[in-house]
C-alpha cells in the first residue's frame, strides 16, 4: 500500500490551496476534489485526504469480481485509475476491463495506455500500463 501511496502523490502532486484541475475540477490536497472553495489545509490534513480517497478507490475496486484473478500490483493500477477517474470512469475502461477478465494483462495494458485517459496523460498511463504488463 505504501507504494501506491509514494506513487499517487508522485502523479498527483500536493496543493495546499484550491485549484482547478486539468478536468475543470476544484481540487486540493493530493487530488482531492470539493465542492466548494476553500481556505488552505496542512499537509496532515491532505494526507488523511489522500488515505480516505484510497480506502475509497479500493473498496470500489474490490467489489469488482475480477479482482480475484489479480496479484497486488495490477489491483494497484485498478485502484490508481479509480483514484484518477473515480469508479465510473474506471467503468469506462470497458476494453481493459474486459481484457482482465479473460486473463489477457498485456491488452489489458495496452488498452490502458491506449485510453483516452492515456492520451492525454501519457507519462502517468504508460507507468501505469508497465506496472500492469509486466504484474510487478
Amino acid at each position: 500500500m505504501e507504494v501506491l501511496i509514494s506513487r499517487i502523490k508522485r502523479h498527483e502532486g500536493l496543493s495546499l490551496k484550491p485549484y482547478v484541475d486539468t478536468e475543470g475540477n476544484l481540487t486540493i490536497g493530493y487530488g482531492h476534489r470539493i465542492a466548494v472553495e476553500i481556505e488552505p489545509i496542512s499537509e496532515m490534513k491532505a494526507e488523511e485526504w489522500l488515505k480516505k480517497d484510497i480506502h475509497f478507490a479500493s473498496e470500489a475496486v474490490m467489489s469488482l469480481p475480477l479482482v480475484a484473478k489479480l496479484n497486488q500490483i495490477r489491483r494497484g493500477v485498478l485502484i490508481e485509475v479509480c483514484f484518477w477517474a473515480g469508479f465510473n470512469g474506471l467503468l469506462r475502461f470497458r476494453k481493459m476491463l474486459t481484457a482482465l477478465r479473460q486473463g489477457n494483462f498485456k491488452r489489458a495494458a495496452l488498452e490502458l495506455y491506449h485510453s483516452e485517459l492515456g492520451t492525454k496523460y501519457p507519462a502517468r498511463a504508460y507507468e501505469l500500463a508497465v506496472l500492469m504488463w509486466e504484474g510487478e
